[in-house]
């Protein structure tokens, strides 16, 4: 007390206040940095439990995706971080589901760009591509921790961690930029070593080296190749319809069939490249890039492709090739060789006995198949899809016959999504039957629910894809769908693409079969466009044509589509098969079609596709115009040919 009087006396009476307000100021700061330094200590203590929970993970892995599917759940549950994106080549991590969004649009470009993948960073979402400065906010991301996830020396994909911390300490910076990054990739390349010696390095069948002794071979090609400035090729070989070798001779003949090949690669590379046994029926082939390209691919499929002589027979075989290139196309083993499968794919898409080239478009249809692909398998979960349908009109009696059922995508982000950006990938999937098989349900079910006068005077047809037909026992659940609603199958028909002769089997004309015994009509969709065979023809037990609307848009004034449309009209009266026109949008082709003697036609003249609900509400106001335009039209026609 005398000191503070002392105070007051010497400085004023304020100065006392201002000096206990000093002090209080500095006890709160002093406390403030203690719980500062206390909360990064605690944060330092978990990332060295990160370390080791990391080095557990990779003694315990058995693959590179188990590790990085720990490690992004072990992180995931760390104090502070929001969001965990995995981005490799060929797969693509993200906790929480919100953030999907985000791994899936993250430029894959990047993984190849130095700029991105040079060193660890901590980054703030404006640094990042879009969506990234968007959707941060919401995740309740303020930085994000950039890792690249390194093998061997080379970029295999990129590991961003989202977190609420706004500022590290030096401690953490080092921890997390440095330490722990060189601990994953270590672990990663523990893996890979782990993988070769377990596993087997070279194929019992051919004596050639599998993929993962493949790619350190090619490891050391491509160091060699660049320290030389040498570019090189990976070619992705594969067999032909190898599943129908082995369905129809047994897998001994189909693994003889691929010993021989393998002789006939190791015969022609000679001592120049690489060679590989892949996946299933595919080698693979590293050569430095040869002066005339397409010579040597020539010269490579004259090499393997031909009769293979297998003792009891001659197999005439074919191959499709896919093609990569170093450094222009991938940089890193991994890459070149999916890039070369890639490639491989597109040339069996097509058709398969070709050559096709990587690029970027390719690259493109490959991400958005890796993209849409698990949205898809979850819009099949919660039934994410509706029927919309098109009716066609039956020209002879004026009225509505029935209606095309077809297959739009509800997606709860981008809304209402076509058909033509998500079948192909369900077709590819092989996840297309189980969409058949809920259309064949939907149908089913919505054609029960029309009034008795509506049911017997209409039937509905829906698209049934060669790959339909092969597999899934598709056949035998669409029967027992049908008499499950014990619904009459003429109520039903399914329409087939010409592609089935392309991709024709025994199995799929049986499948075929089975599906006309039981009552189902089979229309044959977009005729005159692919490879029409009438040997073909008449086998299948098609009953119904429909002509392509490439060549009803034609009409009337186009001679050469009015002559493709008479010959096939002619045909199909010949076999005694219904002829159906579609992609009608004027009246002048309407007449024409009805002179010509078409049965039915669908198209924009009367409708659009519309969601059944608007279709069911057509049915009962059906322009009363319509019906009388249509009945003296086919009059008029009938009174014409009669004279």
């Amino acid at each position: 007390k005398s000191l503070a009087r002392q105070w007051q006396e010497e400085y004023g009476p304020q100065a006392l206040e201002r000096c206990i307000q000093a002090c209080h100021r500095r006890a709160r700061q002093f406390l403030a940095e203690s719980r500062q330094r206390s909360d990064c200590l605690d944060r330092i203590v978990h990332l060295y439990f990160l370390l080791y929970q990391t080095v557990l993970l990779s003694r315990h892995a058995s693959s590179r995706e188990e590790f990085l599917q720990g490690l992004a759940r072990l992180l995931f549950q760390s104090p502070g971080v929001r969001a965990i994106l995995v981005k490799l080549e060929d797969q693509t991590l993200a906790y929480p589901e919100e953030a999907s969004s985000l791994a899936y649009r993250f430029p894959s470009r990047y993984l190849n760009d130095p700029e991105w993948t040079c060193q660890a960073r901590i980054l703030s979402p404006g640094e990042l591509p879009e969506p990234f400065p968007l959707q941060s906010g919401p995740l309740g991301v303020a930085k994000w921790i950039l890792l690249p996830l390194m093998l061997r020396g080379w970029v295999s994909g990129i590991l961003l961690v989202g977190t609420s911390q706004k500022v590290f300490s030096d401690w953490e910076r080092v921890l997390l930029l440095e330490d722990f990054p060189e601990q994953i990739n270590t672990s990663l390349e523990i893996i890979q070593e782990k993988r070769l010696e377990e596993g087997p390095l070279f194929d019992p069948l051919t004596g050639l080296p599998l993929e993962g002794y493949f790619l350190v071979l090619t490891e050391q090609r491509l160091r060699e190749a660049r320290s030389r400035g040498q570019r090189l090729l990976m070619l992705a070989i594969g067999v032909d319809r190898m599943v129908h070798v082995n369905q129809a001779f047994g897998f001994r003949t189909g693994d003889e069939l691929l010993r021989i090949l393998a002789e006939r690669l190791k015969n022609f590379a000679d001592s120049s490249g690489e060679i590989a046994r892949g996946r299933s029926e595919t080698f693979y082939l590293l050569v430095p890039e040869p002066r005339d390209l397409s010579d040597y691919l020539e010269r490579l499929k004259g090499a393997l492709s031909g009769p293979v002589d297998l003792g009891r027979f001659l197999l005439e075989v074919t191959l499709s090739v896919g093609v990569a290139r170093f450094p222009q196309d991938a940089t890193s083993p991994g890459s070149l060789l999916r890039r070369a499968r890639t490639a491989l794919h597109e040339a069996k898409r097509l058709g398969g006995n070709r050559v096709a080239f990587f690029s970027e478009d390719l690259h493109r249809r490959a991400r958005t198949f890796l993209t849409l692909l698990p949205r898809l398998r979850k819009a099949l979960r919660h039934k994410e899809f509706v029927v919309f349908c098109q009716p066609r009109l039956d020209l002879r009696e004026g009225r509505i016959c029935g209606g095309e059922i077809l297959v739009r995508w509800q997606d709860p982000e981008r809304g209402l999504i076509p058909p033509g950006e998500f079948i192909w990938v369900l077709e590819e999937s092989g996840l297309i039957s189980e969409l058949g098989l809920w259309v064949a349900e939907e149908t089913c079910r919505i054609l029960l629910d029309l009034p008795r006068e509506m049911f017997v005077a209409l039937n509905l047809s829906f698209n049934v894809s060669p790959r339909q037909l092969w597999g899934a026992n598709f056949v035998p659940r669409f029967l027992d769908i049908l008499r499950r609603y014990r619904l009459c199958p003429t109520r039903i028909k399914i329409e087939i693409t010409e592609s089935i002769f392309i991709e024709h089997t025994e199995e799929i004309t049986e499948e075929l079969r089975k599906i006309a015994r039981a009552g189902v009509r089979v229309v044959l969709d977009d005729f005159g466009t692919g490879y029409s065979s009438l040997h073909y023809l008449s086998r299948l037990p098609v009953h119904d044509i429909k002509i392509d609307q490439s060549f009803v848009q034609g009409l009337p004034h186009s001679e050469s589509h009015l002559e493709i449309v008479k010959a096939i009209i002619a045909l199909a009266r010949a076999l005694g098969k219904r002829v159906v026109a579609e992609g009608v949008e004027t009246v002048e082709q309407l007449r024409c079609l009805q002179r010509l003697g078409v049965d039915e036609v669908q198209g924009f003249l009367f409708a659009p596709p519309v969601p059944w609900e608007r279709f069911r509400q057509w049915l009962d106001i059906f322009p009363e115009e319509w019906k009388t335009y249509l009945q003296a039209s086919s009059r008029e026609v009938e009174d014409q040919g009669n004279l």
